[in-house]
């Protein structure tokens, strides 16, 4: 499975997710490739900083894997670009990363108008809420934002916290096990759309 994680907004979260996913797929057992198509190469260093330190064996690569027994995880950079088409074409889930905040659903809207136009015919894709503030009033509407947007919401989301930010240097070890299991419940759903 290919999984392009996107938004042309900046600070949505694309890396943090992708590194998070790419950590929870690889405790269960997936082998997993990241794609690191940001210029910013933040995937690549966390991944390499990883490996050595012993906290992970996820491997970063130039191209997806097609192999059936592997996970690709392909990071963009936050523009709408040949480079985000190429990742949505080769692509069998595309979730666009968003804060339930107006600013970033007004990009999200223009990245998936964007991204439909690249998306193979039997691609799935949906928004992913991130960074969401549990209890809040416009937490209590996502799947309604969503629909604002064009695209189903995944019913699971990350919740804004510091320890997902600690898991990019000290690896899935930095989380507690109610963490862990809401990351688990993304790629459960994402592999399941």
């Amino acid at each position: 499975m290919i999984v392009t994680l996107c938004n042309q907004k900046g600070g949505s979260g694309k890396t943090t997710v992708t590194l998070l996913l790419a950590l929870a797929l690889e405790s269960i057992g997936h082998t997993v490739r990241i794609v690191d198509r940001d210029g910013q190469r933040t995937a690549s260093r966390a991944i390499d900083n990883l490996r050595r330190e012993g906290l992970s064996i996820v491997e970063c690569a130039a191209q997806p894997n097609r192999d059936p027994q592997t996970v690709t995880l392909i990071d963009t950079a936050p523009k709408l670009d040949a480079a985000l088409s190429k990742s949505v074409a080769e692509s069998d889930r595309v979730i666009l990363i968003s804060s339930p905040s107006p600013a970033d659903l007004w990009s999200t809207q223009d990245s998936r108008e964007y991204v439909t136009r690249s998306l193979k015919p039997d691609a799935k894709c949906a928004i992913l809420f991130n960074s969401v503030v549990r209890g809040s009033r416009i937490s209590r509407d996502l799947p309604g934002l969503a629909r604002m947007i064009g695209l189903p919401a995944l019913k699971n989301n990350l919740v804004r916290r510091q320890p997902y930010q600690h898991a990019i240097l000290f690896g899935w070890p930095a989380l507690a096990p109610s963490e862990r299991d809401e990351v688990k419940s993304v790629v459960l759903e994402i592999s399941m759309m």
